[in-house]
């Protein structure tokens, strides 16, 4: 097979307009999956095992609390308490910490903020900042082996409807 080669300014381009589609996708799904939540009754009662109380603006609740699902919610119950149970040793501590320490500094950047709206923040911020870098890998990898489809499956990758776990 002949390997296509591309110089650093066509990469810097391709991984530029990656980044700005993967960005985009994640606004639209964040809005739509938004607008659903407000319209629709949800069928996930797990989310009662994480309250939003009453200290998170009702802004910030129909944004981002329909986010905090799934895993989510060990997550974000281990960012804000620790490790309180045995079955929180599921989850491995980086992005639960990495969480609470951008939430801490978020925090005191903005002292309005109470820590669980912090919290939910940071905690949306790292998932889709993870979310489009791992957008850049699948393109980067592809390229090593399929370089002619490599930029489609980076498109299609955002645009996979299961793309909503990967922001919660």
């Amino acid at each position: 097979k002949k390997k296509i080669k591309m110089k650093p300014k066509e990469m810097f381009s391709v991984a530029l307009r990656l980044v700005s589609f993967s960005v985009m996708s994640r606004l639209i799904l964040i809005i739509m999956s938004s607008l659903f939540a407000y319209c629709i009754n949800d069928y996930d009662i797990s989310t009662s095992i994480y309250p939003l109380n009453s200290s998170v603006r009702p802004i910030i609740k129909i944004l981002f609390g329909h986010l905090i699902k799934w895993d989510a919610i060990f997550f974000m119950r281990i960012a804000e308490q620790g490790y309180e149970f045995e079955h929180f040793h599921a989850f491995y501590p980086l992005l639960p910490t990495t969480i609470h320490f951008i939430a801490k500094g978020l925090q005191s950047i903005f002292s309005s903020l109470s820590f669980s709206e912090c919290l939910i923040i940071s905690g949306v911020l790292v998932s889709n900042i993870s979310f489009i870098i791992s957008t850049l890998l699948v393109w980067r990898i592809t390229l090593n082996f399929f370089p002619k489809i490599a930029f489609k499956s980076a498109l299609l990758f955002c645009m996979n409807p299961a793309s909503i776990f990967m922001s919660a």
